[in-house]
């Protein structure tokens, strides 16, 4: 109970004086980014790691979109806001985040490629051991 209330005291604290988008309480500095031209056939997903932001990747997505790639920076469920969010966020929704953001650009872009930082990385192995185990099933699926 004790430490409760010191961390309880301490979260509070760091809440108020952090910087933060009025509209989406995310700090500032690590809202999502969407760089790099449109009109590409490969994009890039980065997933920063464990309590880390977009900008843990400093200027690499910006020297990846300049190469001609359309870049996604993603902000993982229960990251970049406060620490009582990151407390109330399941592993299923770390996982689930990554896969909610390679989708659509799975369905718009020919190569898409994932890149993750720590625990970023593991994510991005499983998001896309699902998705190469769905497409393993499909081929070996008669279509009729």
């Amino acid at each position: 109970m004790f430490w409760d209330n010191i961390f309880d005291k301490r979260v509070t604290r760091y809440d108020d004086k952090t910087p933060r988008d009025p509209e989406t309480g995310i700090m500032e500095g690590a809202a999502p980014r969407t760089l790099g031209p449109e009109n590409t056939d490969k994009a890039i997903l980065f997933v920063h790691g464990f309590s880390g932001t977009p900008n843990n990747f400093h200027d690499l997505p910006d020297q990846v979109a300049e190469a001609g790639w359309r870049v996604r920076v993603m902000l993982l469920p229960g990251h970049g806001t406060s620490p009582r969010e990151f407390e109330k966020t399941s592993a299923e929704q770390l996982r689930q985040g990554v896969a909610d953001e390679l989708a659509p650009l799975r369905e718009r872009y020919k190569t898409v490629v994932l890149v993750g930082h720590s625990m970023g990385g593991a994510l991005a192995t499983l998001t896309t051991a699902e998705v190469l185990e769905f497409l393993e099933m499909v081929k070996r699926t008669s279509l009729y």
